[in-house]
C-alpha cells in the first residue's frame, strides 16, 4: 500500500469545505498523518471606489485576509482537538488551483482534499469552476469529499481499466481504508448494433465475443484483487460505458468512496482529467478518490 504521510486539505470555510476538512482530520488522525490546511484568497481585484461594497471607501484587503487567518487558525485548533493531531494552516493570495498545487509540492503532500456541492456540481462552494481545473491538473491525488464524515469508509468501489493510474488508485485506496469492504469494478464499452456488420458477426457468434470478453474480464479483476490481498472481495463486469455505470453502481453497493485512475490507457487526453473520471467527480454520490498520472514534481 502507498504510505500517506502528508495531507494537504484546502478549505474556503463553507459547509462543502468542513466536510472536507473533517475527513482529511479523521483520516490523519488514523494514518498517523501530518495535516496541512490552505485557504486560497483570490483578492478582491481592481475596482472604482463609487463601485466599492464599502460605500465609497476602499476597502483595507489587509484586514480581509488577518480575518481570513483568524478563521483559518479556528479550523485548525478545532481540528487539533477533535482528532488529537498537529495541523498547520496557511493563508495564500493568487489564483486557487495554482496555489493549492504549489502548496503541496512544498510540502510533498501525499493527497489533496477538497469539498464538493450535490451531485453534478463540483465544489461550486468551494472554488467554484476552478475545483475542476483543480482535479484536472492535478499531480497528486485528489479525494473530492462529498459525504458527511462518522467514521473510516466500510465500502469502497475500485473502477478499473486495468491501467497503471487505476491500479494506483486501488492502491491509495486501500490505504485510506484498510478495513473496508472492496468490490472492483470494469465496464465493455462494447456497442450493442454496430459489431455485426463490422466484424461480419451474426447474433449467436456477437453473443458469444461478449461473453468471452467478460469472462476475460473478471478473471483480470480476481487477480488484481488478489494481488493486493482482496481475494474475498466482490468482483463486478457490467456492460456499458463507465461515464455512464459509475453514478448507478456507487449507489447501487451503497459505496462511500469511489476510486478511479485519472487517465484510462490510451492517454489521448494526457493533461487532463479522461472524461469518465471527471463525469465520476461530478455525478458519484459518494465521496471520489482520482489518481492522476504520476509525474516527477516540478
Amino acid at each position: 500500500m502507498d504510505r500517506i504521510r502528508t495531507i494537504l486539505a484546502a478549505t474556503d470555510f463553507s459547509a462543502h469545505a468542513e466536510l472536507a476538512t473533517q475527513r482529511a482530520g479523521l483520516l490523519a488522525r488514523d494514518l498517523d498523518a501530518g495535516l496541512e490546511l490552505i485557504h486560497v484568497h483570490t483578492g478582491l481585484g481592481p475596482g472604482p471606489i463609487w463601485s466599492d461594497p464599502g460605500g465609497g471607501v476602499l476597502i483595507d484587503e489587509s484586514r480581509i485576509v488577518e480575518n481570513l487567518r483568524e478563521r483559518l487558525e479556528t479550523v485548525r485548533e478545532a481540528l487539533q482537538r477533535k482528532y488529537s493531531i498537529t495541523a498547520h494552516a496557511i493563508i495564500q493570495t493568487g489564483t486557487v488551483h495554482r496555489r493549492v498545487h504549489e502548496r503541496a509540492r512544498d510540502v510533498q503532500a501525499d493527497l489533496v482534499v477538497i469539498g464538493a456541492t450535490g451531485a453534478g456540481a463540483i465544489a461550486r462552494r468551494l472554488f467554484g469552476s476552478r475545483a475542476q481545473t483543480l482535479v484536472r491538473t492535478a499531480q497528486r491525488p485528489v479525494l473530492v469529499v462529498r459525504q458527511p464524515v462518522a467514521d473510516a469508509y466500510r465500502r469502497v468501489l475500485v473502477a478499473t481499466d486495468f491501467s497503471d493510474d487505476a491500479e494506483r488508485a486501488a492502491r491509495l485506496g486501500m490505504t485510506l481504508a484498510p478495513e473496508a469492504a472492496f468490490t472492483f469494478l470494469t465496464t465493455l464499452d462494447l456497442p450493442a448494433h454496430h459489431s455485426e456488420p463490422v466484424m461480419g458477426l451474426d447474433e449467436t457468434e456477437r453473443a458469444a465475443r461478449l461473453q468471452a470478453a467478460r469472462e476475460h474480464a473478471r478473471k483480470q479483476l480476481r487477480a488484481l484483487a488478489d494481488k493486493h490481498g482482496h481475494e474475498a472481495s466482490a468482483i463486478l463486469v457490467r456492460d456499458g460505458r463507465a461515464a455512464d455505470e459509475l453514478p448507478d453502481i456507487a449507489r447501487e453497493i451503497d459505496a462511500e468512496l469511489l476510486c478511479i485512475g485519472a487517465h484510462g490507457k490510451s492517454r489521448l487526453e494526457a493533461g487532463l482529467l479522461g472524461s469518465t473520471s471527471l463525469h465520476a467527480v461530478a455525478e458519484a454520490p459518494c465521496d471520489v478518490l482520482v489518481a492522476p498520472h504520476r509525474a516527477e514534481d516540478t
